[in-house]
């Protein structure tokens, strides 16, 4: 039996004026789908982005960018299965100090 598929690594930082996201997705194989989710509570989450897994075995490395929506924003990603499992990952949070 494979392992399920597990988030790594997961930052939040700001690049050329955009939201980066990166994680690694460890048996990578396994995930179907991820869903970017964003708060800027912490507590209530919406989907900002979906990005379909690769055939890719073993780990593989992910990003996403969107624009800036606010000065703190939370964000969380769910890994969903090929078996229709889902997993979810720690939440990052990003400081836009607004340099």
């Amino acid at each position: 039996m494979t392992n399920p598929a597990t988030i790594a690594d997961f930052t939040c930082s700001i690049r050329d004026n955009r939201v980066l996201l990166n994680w690694m997705i460890r048996q990578n194989e396994t995930a179907d789908r991820l869903i970017i989710q964003r708060s800027h509570n912490g507590k209530k989450f919406q989907m900002v982005g979906l990005v379909f897994g690769t055939e890719k075995t073993e780990a593989d490395h992910y990003q996403f960018f969107e624009s800036i929506q606010s000065r703190k924003s939370f964000y969380r990603i769910i890994i969903v299965r090929k078996d229709g499992s889902v997993a979810y990952s720690p939440v990052v949070k990003l400081n836009n100090s607004g340099n």
